[in-house]
């Protein structure tokens, strides 16, 4: 489990980073349309086209060239991503070399590459990450051992010759097989980084150690691939190049250096391309970008899964918890519905709840990108702009230049935008409600005039007490046992719903707490599910394949219907394991069945003993489960406690 003392990770960028040298000499002038569609130009590579059928795709891993920072970032955001996605926490790697492709190697690694990710700064060690692509499929873009980039469908149209892909960010991080070192004193080195970061879980993956990947690798890189490197980390060294500003003052030299005869006859073509795209009025003739900038924020997706696993966290506390989280989790089931105040049974609750709820809607409406004005609930709507602006203020906050100054306050942001939405409603009573409320939240910045409770007392709405919850405390953790201070009816697990999802929002999935992380599989199924809606909204065709199965609180699994009615053999189980874990023993009825025939009384020193002939055993434990869910809801449960409740649970 993840200390709480550590703190999150924090990279710097430098102040300057020096300029990459190129190595290898270029082979081959890939270009392609905007929409990348690619065209065979030029030279052809030493190596020859493999004569291998369509549709096979290799089995083996395929490589991704970092170094152990952005790693570590990497690992901490549960999201392969690109440059955008490190916000100004990103040192250039081979994820620079087209933004929103990440760019994975099949054997050998070019030196080019290797050179390229530990540029900027001599603290940096190159590490390589090897992924499975058994699940990928869809349109990537791939370089063959003659050098042209092409578009296909993975993997039906794959040769089995391909040496790099360039396949559309993100993907998720449960695809990592294994962190890849060039020795073992890098990885002793790396290790004890990573362990000064509370987020950062490098030892829940495979790690190894290969020098020959790394040393050997001018040897064993194919041509195309080195040549392709080369060019692209060339490109990154002009522009970082000192003599970079001068020609963005003078586009006609620079115009003739791109149009060279060394520019137009290597590869490098394609990084003058893109150096031009950059700076040039107009675009250069017979040169294009093959791979079009499609770098994004994953702030709203990360913002998502957050909220996806703060409702797992908190899923133990009530029905409106446990429903809400299958809704984000499929944001496909149709009408969901929270139960209504009073109800314990979820069956019961969605049978005699006919009415959508609008909360839950909207939280839906933001999770999908979707236009929140359809959404007829006062409360909806603003729920719905106040996420959305959280991820807005995270987002320009990645984006603006270093040095720009601080970011706006989120809890200010959310007063303005309460404020204008104050000022547009017509109803009198509305206008006052929000006005009282605004006023409580500014209190809860400063020195109120009201305690927890009291404000509480005086806003009796999920959609205002989520918002006081938001504002009297910062951290995800603190809202997990804030939540266990509260027993019905002061706080519903209605409140905590909006609450679940302002604080995620607030803290992506990179300020999660560690004590839900470090739930088993879930964060294998919550970054899946991230990355799928990230290529959903952008349109990109890539699948991923089905998610694993997201992780269900205690309390769903132990409130299940089977098929003849109360608690199955397995939930029984669970139910005991969970009761005598935590000494509830109010919880549990010991019961003596016994038939007809006389039984001996005896007392004795340590109590009463009844005294039966033969063997009994007609003894059997009853579990109280209104009572065990009531404590349920109000205690943390530890990890220890909580694994083996679920392995009782499955069998």
């Amino acid at each position: 489990m993840a200390d709480p003392e550590k703190p999150s990770l924090e990279l710097t960028q430098p102040a300057s980073a020096a300029a990459p040298t190129a190595a290898g000499s270029a082979t081959a002038a890939p270009t392609a349309t905007a929409a990348g569609t690619a065209h065979a130009t030029a030279v052809p590579a030493a190596a020859a086209v493999s004569a291998a059928a369509p549709g096979r795709a290799r089995s083996e891993p395929w490589y991704l060239v970092t170094n152990q920072l952005n790693l570590m970032y990497l690992l901490a955001m549960g999201l392969v991503t690109g440059p955008k996605g490190f916000g100004r926490k990103y040192y250039a790697d081979t994820l620079a070399w087209a933004p929103g492709w990440i760019p994975l190697f099949a054997d050998g690694i070019p030196p080019a590459a290797l050179a390229q990710v530990t540029s900027e700064a001599d603290h940096l060690q190159p590490v390589i990450a090897s992924f499975d692509l058994g699940a990928l499929r869809g349109p990537i873009q791939a370089l063959d051992p003659q050098g042209r980039l092409r578009a296909l469908q993975w993997p039906e149209e794959a040769q089995g010759d391909e040496t790099l892909l360039f396949i559309p960010a993100p993907l998720p991080i449960g695809w990592l097989q294994a962190i890849i070192f060039a020795s073992k004193e890098q990885k002793a080195l790396i290790r004890e980084q990573a362990a000064d970061y509370a987020n950062v879980p490098l030892g829940a993956y495979k790690q190894r150690v290969n020098a020959r990947l790394f040393a050997a690798a001018s040897k064993s890189a194919s041509a195309s691939a080195s040549a392709l490197a080369s060019a692209l980390a060339s490109a990154l060294a002009l522009r970082s190049a000192s003599t970079f500003e001068s020609a963005l003052n003078s586009p006609s030299a620079l115009r003739s250096a791109l149009t060279s005869e060394s520019a137009l006859s290597s590869p490098s073509a394609w990084a003058s391309a893109s150096l031009s795209a950059l700076i040039l009025p107009e675009p250069i003739d017979g040169l294009s970008l093959p791979l079009p900038d499609q770098d994004a924020s994953v702030q709203q997706v990360s913002a998502v899964g957050a909220v996806q696993a703060m409702l797992v966290g908190l899923g133990n506390r009530g029905d409106a918890l446990v429903t809400a989280g299958q809704s984000l989790s499929d944001p496909e089931l149709p009408k969901p519905e929270l139960p209504k105040p009073g109800l314990t049974d979820p069956e019961e609750t969605a049978a005699q709840s006919s009415v959508e709820d609008p909360l839950l809607r909207a939280l839906l409406t933001w999770a999908l990108g979707e236009n929140s004005a359809a959404n007829a609930d006062l409360h909806g709507r603003i729920l719905a702009r106040l996420l959305s602006a959280i991820v807005d203020v995270k987002t320009q906050a990645d984006e603006a230049p270093a040095g720009e100054g601080c970011p706006p306050d989120i809890q200010q942001v959310i007063l303005d935008l309460l404020e204008a939405e104050r000022t547009r409603l017509a109803e009198p009573k509305w206008q006052e409600a929000l006005k009282r409320l605004i006023a409580d939240l500014k209190g809860c910045l400063g020195l109120g005039d009201a305690t927890i409770s009291e404000l509480f007392q005086r806003h009796q709405k999920p959609f205002s007490r989520g918002l006081l919850l938001f504002f009297l405390r910062q951290r995800g953790q603190e809202l997990l046992e804030l939540s266990e201070r509260f027993d019905q009816p002061l706080l519903t697990d209605q409140d905590l719903v909006v609450a679940a999802a302002l604080f995620g929002a607030r803290s992506g999935w990179l300020e999660l707490p560690g004590s839900i992380k470090d739930l088993p599989g879930l964060s294998s199924a919550i970054t899946h599910r991230m990355a799928a809606l990230a290529h959903r909204q952008r349109g990109t065709g890539l699948e991923l394949g089905s998610a694993p199965a997201r992780v269900e609180p205690l309390r769903e699994l132990m409130t299940r219907k089977g098929g003849g009615g109360g608690l199955s053999k397995r939930q029984q189980e669970g139910a005991l394991a969970l009761a005598r874990g935590m000494g509830w023993q109010e919880v549990l009825k010991t019961r003596i069945s016994l038939g007809k025939g006389d039984y001996r009384l005896q007392v004795a020193g340590n109590g009463v003993q009844l005294l039966l002939d033969g063997e009994v055993k007609a003894v059997t434990v009853d579990v109280d489960q209104a009572r065990l869910l009531e404590l349920l809801a109000r205690t943390a449960i530890p990890s220890r406690i909580d694994a083996e409740v679920r392995k009782r649970l499955r069998g």
